[in-house]
């Protein structure tokens, strides 16, 4: 599988963590100022903190997969409402110059913490262990 425009449960396949996580799309409602139901691509979480209609808490991970109409909401607006709303790490995958941005809340702030494109290796341990090639990703 690849991941092509806003593929969801493929890229949580290539991401390694099948069998690990539930594949599923669900809402993450986050009542603030504009009162935003934020839906990222790709959305991990805890099968405990998933409530029978969506995720009423921040997820462990957001992942946004640029399109030319979203890139630049997600690269700032978007960041940001995950940042305010708690969410510990918040990925963007850029499908057209393969690659990936890592970011980590820090004291309430987004800390950029990895990055690769092409066939640099991407590896993480959080929120879980991982690793990839963005270039993986479309091949």
């Amino acid at each position: 599988m690849r991941v092509g425009g806003h593929a969801r449960c493929s890229a949580l396949t290539l991401l390694g963590t099948s069998g690990r996580c539930a594949c599923e799309r669900t809402s993450w409602p986050r009542r603030d100022a504009c009162d935003t139901i934020l839906q990222p691509d790709v959305l991990v979480a805890r099968r405990a903190d998933f409530s029978h209609r969506d995720l009423p808490v921040a997820p462990l991970l957001a992942v946004e997969v640029l399109s030319p109409s979203t890139r630049r909401f997600d690269l700032h607006p978007k960041r940001a409402r995950y940042e305010a709303a708690g969410c510990a790490n918040f990925w963007v995958v850029d499908p057209d110059a393969p690659s990936i941005l890592a970011w980590e809340l820090q004291d309430g702030v987004y800390v950029k913490v990895g990055r690769a494109s092409g066939t640099e290796l991407f590896t993480t341990d959080v929120p879980f262990p991982v690793e990839f090639r963005p270039a993986d990703l479309i091949a």
